[in-house]
This record gives C-alpha cells, structure tokens and sequence, in this order.
C-alpha cells in the first residue's frame, strides 16, 4: 500500500464517520441588503446588525459637532484609488467575495474599525439566541482603501499627511501593521490570539515587504486555536506612532467567514476509535512486509 493511500485511508474513515452530522460552509456578506456604492454605519448610533446569525457592534453619536462611530459597519464601494478619512468604508479590493469565496466588484464587505479613544474595538458574535451549534473555522481579511494608501505611500488624505510611508524614503525602516485576532467559546473563554500583519515590513530584504492588498484567508485550527469560537474580536497595533498616538488608520475589511458544526465528544471518540484502527491495520500491513 502506498503512503497516500494509507492517508487516504485515514480520510475516508473520518469522511464516512461526518457524513451523517456534518455541516460547513462560507458565509459571505450577500444577505445584507445596500444600495450600490453605499456603507451602512448604523446612522451614528449605537447597536448591531446581523448577518447569518452572527452579530456585529457598532457605536456612535455626535461629539463637539461632529458624528462619530466606530465598530463594525458594511459597504460595498468600489472606490480603492481615492485616499483619506471620507473613503474610510471601502476595502482596497473594490468589492467582497460571491458564494465562491470569489472577488466580486459590488459584493458587501464589512469594515471594522477601533476606536482608541472610546475603547471600542470591533467584534463579532453568534448570535446566542440561534440556537445553532456552530463554530467559526477562519476569516477572511484585508486592507481597507485607507490603511492602505496611508501605508504604501504615506497618503492619509490630509493636506499635511501624518501618517508615514512605511519603509521610509530608504525602505529599511521595520514598519508593520498587524491586527491581533482574539477568539472565545460561547462561554466566552478564550480559545486563541493570533496576530495578523495587514503590513510588515521588518525584512532585510525589502523587496519582501508587503501591504495586503487581496481577501487573505486566516485558518483558526492553523493559527492554533482550539475547538469551538464562536466570537471574535480584532485590535491593530502599528510602528507608526506619534505624539497624539496611532498614525495608521486603525481599520481593516472582513470578507466572510468558514464556519462548521462543533462535533459532540462522542464523534471526537469516534474518530479516534477510526483513526487508532486505521493506524493498527497499517502497522499490521507493514509488519508482515
């Protein structure tokens, strides 16, 4: 028996065992509904909106004359090009992800935002009243239109930009943007931290340095996770940092999300009974070889 079909043994174990009780799938942001070239802030108000029964925050209200919010908000503007604040809700992609997990100019997007000075940091939930016992698997994330021009060229859209070119005229200054991912279990334990660089520029070879620019996805299990996130929150941390704190645009676009069901301990003893006598019949095999 080859190695391959040995693994593919193993595989077909575990696939026979999921068949019945399985569920998995990609939820995009395709049940929102918004008008063409428009974002969805909640109206500088404070709540949430849901999509696939998940929940996404948001805060807001006026402030010495002005509206703020911060949180989570959903768009789908096309608008990548135009740097600054007033093109705060487009993703530098031009669109979210189809049902293919496919970009598509047009589709909805979330965009999260952290708001530092409020201590607001964006977050998503199941929704506790689903019902559904589900947990999510992985995002997928990327740079807003903002972050992203504020980055690579140091274009925040201000007459007299603050935030700085990443790498700086020479390009060896180790310049990084990252957002950190924290999960939790419907009992609100933690469940993992991973730290994603949206911007990472700290190798001695420049010509490795990169801004994200497309939908990346982030493996939960891959980032070391354990078993059973349902929410999550996001906080960014950059080099970037002046006087009056953060220069880089605490943003960044969220595409969808993998989710699957959470197996009950009796199919976690379940596939370790298969797997132990997928692995004992291989031994077997080879022992007689």
């Amino acid at each position: 028996m080859h190695t391959y079909s040995k693994i593919g043994l193993a595989a077909l174990m575990l696939a026979g065992l999921s068949q019945s009780g399985a569920f998995a799938a990609f939820l995009n942001y395709s049940d929102l509904t918004l008008a063409p070239e428009s974002y969805n802030n909640g109206s500088y108000s404070s709540g949430y909106f849901e999509s696939n029964d998940f929940i996404y925050s948001y805060a807001g209200g006026e402030s010495g004359g002005y509206n703020w919010w911060a949180g989570m908000a959903y768009s789908n503007i096309t608008d990548n090009t135009t740097p600054g604040y007033a093109n705060q809700y487009s993703a530098i992609t031009g669109g979210g992800l189809n049902s293919d997990a496919q970009t598509v100019a047009g589709e909805n997007y979330v965009i999260a935002y952290q708001d530092v000075y409020n201590g607001i940091n964006p977050s998503v939930d199941l929704n506790p009243e689903s019902g559904l016992d589900i947990q999510i698997d992985g995002i997928y994330l990327t740079n807003t239109t903002y972050a992203y021009l504020a980055i690579k060229d140091g274009n925040d859209g201000l007459e007299y930009p603050v935030a700085k070119k990443f790498g700086g005229e020479s390009g060896d200054d180790k310049d990084f943007f990252y957002v950190t991912i924290t999960g939790y279990d419907k009992d609100y334990n933690e469940t993992g931290k991973y730290d994603f660089y949206l911007a990472d520029y700290r190798f001695d070879d420049n010509s490795l340095d990169y801004v994200v620019d497309t939908w990346t996805y982030i493996d939960f299990k891959e980032a070391g996770f354990t078993m059973g996130t349902t929410s999550f929150t996001l906080e960014f941390t950059t080099s970037d940092v002046g006087e009056w704190g953060a220069n880089t645009p605490f943003y960044a676009a969220l595409g969808g999300m993998n989710v699957s069901a959470i197996p009950e301990p009796s199919t976690y003893a379940a596939i370790f009974g298969a797997m132990s006598l997928g692995f004992a019949l291989i031994r077997r095999k080879n022992s007689k070889k």
